[in-house]
C-alpha cells in the first residue's frame, strides 16, 4: 500500500472518529432534525445561549426596524416622507363632509431612522393596525352606500329588465293564452254543472282581473319593480324619509340624504376617531386646523399635515404626530375592533336590503309566468300568480322596514358621536 493511500485511510479514520464524517442521510437533514441539533448546540454552554440572544436582540432592536424603516419611509425627490395613501380602493369614491377622499386618510407619525430604532419599530408596528382598519372602513362604508343608493339595483336593472322582455315575448303567445284559458274553462264549467255558482263566479271574477292586469305587467316586465319609479325605489325612499323624520329632517330629499349620511358616517366613523388616536383630540374643532388636515391628506403628504398643524398653532397635536407611542398602537387596534363590529353589523343589515331586492326581482319573474298563463287557470295555478304579485309587494314594504331600521340606526349613532 503506498504511503498516499495509507494517510487517506487514517484521515477518514480520524474524520470518523471525531464525527465529522458527512451524512447524506435525508432523514439526517430534515428541518425537525437540523432545528434539535443547533438547539442542543446554542443550549450547551452559556456563552453560545448569550451569543444566540444578543444576535437575535440586535436584530429585532436594530436590522429589523431598519428594514420596516425602508418601506414606512421612502423618499421623495423633494425630500419630504412619503405617504401611506392607499391607491388600490380610491376607486370606491368614498369621501367624507370636506371632500377628502377616504382613501386618502393617513397615519401622520414620526417614522424613525436607522438612529431611532424606537420610533422606526413602534411606527411601523401602528401601520400595520392602520392598513387592515382603513380597508374595513373604506370597504363597508362603500357597501353601506351602494346599498341606500341601489348602485347595485342600477347595475343589474337594466340587464334584468331585457331578460324579462325577452323571456316575455318567448312565453306570452296568443297560442299559449288560447290553451290556458281554454283549460281554465273546464273547472268553471263543471263548477256550473255541479251546482257551485259561487266558485264559478269567484273563479270567472278572478280570470278577469288576471285578464285586466296582464297587458300592464307583460308590457314592461320587472319595471315596475326595479325602474327609479318601481316598488324597490318608493320603499326605499318611504324608508329613508322616515328615518330622516325620525332624526329631525323635515323636509328630506332621499337622494341627497344617502350622500350626506355616507359623508356623516365617514366623519364619525374614521376622520374623528382616527384624528384622537393620531393627535389625542379632533383637530376639526380649530378651523384652520381642519383645513390645514384636509390639505395635508388631499395631497398625501405626512409633512404638509405636520407643518399644517404647527401652522394653525395646535401644538399638542403637532407633538403627537412626531412621537409614536404604544397609545396610538392601542387606539388603532380598538378602531380596527369597532370597524370589524361596524362593518359585520352594517354589512348584515345591507345584505337583507339587498336580499329582499333579489327576492322581489325574482317574484316578478314569476309573475310573467303567472299572468301569461297560470292566472287563468282554476286552482293552485291561479293562488300561486295572487301569492307572487302579493309577494312583491311585500318585499317592497319589507325594504322600507329595512331601510327605517338601518337608516334611524345610522342617524342614531351620527347624531351620538357627533355630541361625543
Amino acid at each position: 500500500m503506498s504511503a498516499d493511500a495509507g494517510q487517506g485511510i487514517r484521515l477518514h479514520d480520524w474524520r470518523t472518529a471525531r464525527g465529522w464524517e458527512p451524512n447524506w442521510d435525508p432523514a439526517y437533514w430534515s428541518p425537525q432534525v437540523v432545528f434539535r441539533r443547533c438547539r442542543g448546540w446554542i443550549s450547551a454552554s452559556r456563552r453560545r445561549r448569550w451569543t444566540f440572544w444578543i444576535l437575535v436582540a440586535g436584530f429585532v432592536l436594530v436590522v429589523f426596524p431598519g428594514v420596516m424603516s425602508a418601506f414606512a419611509t421612502a423618499q421623495t425627490d423633494s425630500g419630504t416622507t412619503a405617504s401611506s395613501v392607499n391607491s388600490a380602493t380610491s376607486w370606491m369614491d368614498i369621501h367624507d363632509s370636506s371632500g377628502v377622499p377616504l382613501s386618502n386618510y393617513m397615519f401622520v407619525t414620526n417614522h424613525g431612522s436607522l438612529l431611532h430604532p424606537g420610533d422606526t419599530f413602534l411606527s411601523a408596528m401602528i401601520l400595520v393596525i392602520f392598513a387592515p382598519w382603513s380597508l374595513v372602513v373604506i370597504t363597508w362604508n362603500w357597501v353601506v352606500g351602494k346599498t341606500f343608493s341601489f348602485g347595485w339595483l342600477d347595475m343589474i336593472g337594466s340587464p334584468l329588465q331585457k331578460a324579462a322582455e325577452n323571456m316575455t315575448n318567448q312565453i306570452a303567445t296568443p297560442v299559449l293564452l288560447a290553451l290556458a284559458v281554454t283549460i281554465g274553462a273546464i273547472p268553471l264549467a263543471i263548477f256550473i254543472i255541479r251546482g257551485y255558482p259561487a266558485r264559478a263566479v269567484a273563479g270567472l271574477v278572478a280570470v278577469f282581473v288576471v285578464a285586466v292586469l296582464s297587458p300592464l305587467v307583460l308590457e314592461h316586465p320587472l319595471e315596475d319593480v326595479v325602474s327609479s319609479s318601481g316598488l324597490l325605489a318608493q320603499g326605499r325612499n318611504i324608508g329613508i324619509t322616515v328615518a330622516a323624520g325620525i332624526n329631525g329632517d323635515n323636509n328630506p330629499d332621499p337622494t341627497q340624504l344617502v350622500a350626506t349620511m355616507q359623508a356623516q358616517m365617514v366623519d364619525n366613523y374614521a376622520r374623528r376617531p382616527l384624528q384622537v388616536v393620531n393627535y389625542g383630540h379632533v383637530v376639526d374643532e380649530k378651523s384652520g386646523c381642519k383645513s390645514a388636515w384636509s390639505a395635508g391628506m388631499m395631497a398625501g403628504s405626512e409633512d404638509q399635515v405636520k407643518s399644517g398643524l404647527k401652522s394653525c398653532g395646535d401644538s399638542a397635536a403637532y407633538a403627537a404626530a412626531n412621537n409614536p407611542s404604544w397609545a396610538q398602537f392601542g387606539g388603532m387596534l380598538l378602531l380596527l375592533l369597532m370597524a370589524i363590529i361596524s362593518f359585520i353589523s352594517f354589512g348584515y343589515m345591507s345584505i337583507r336590503v339587498i336580499w329582499t331586492g333579489l327576492d322581489a326581482i325574482y317574484y316578478g319573474f314569476l309573475m310573467i309566468f303567472g299572468f301569461a298563463a297560470g292566472g287563468y287557470i282554476y286552482g293552485p295555478t291561479q293562488t300561486w300568480t295572487i301569492r307572487c304579485a302579493v309577494h312583491a309587494f311585500y318585499s317592497a314594504a319589507l325594504m322600507a322596514t329595512n331601510i327605517i331600521f338601518s337608516a334611524t340606526m345610522m342617524l342614531l349613532m351620527n347624531s351620538l358621536f357627533e355630541q361625543v
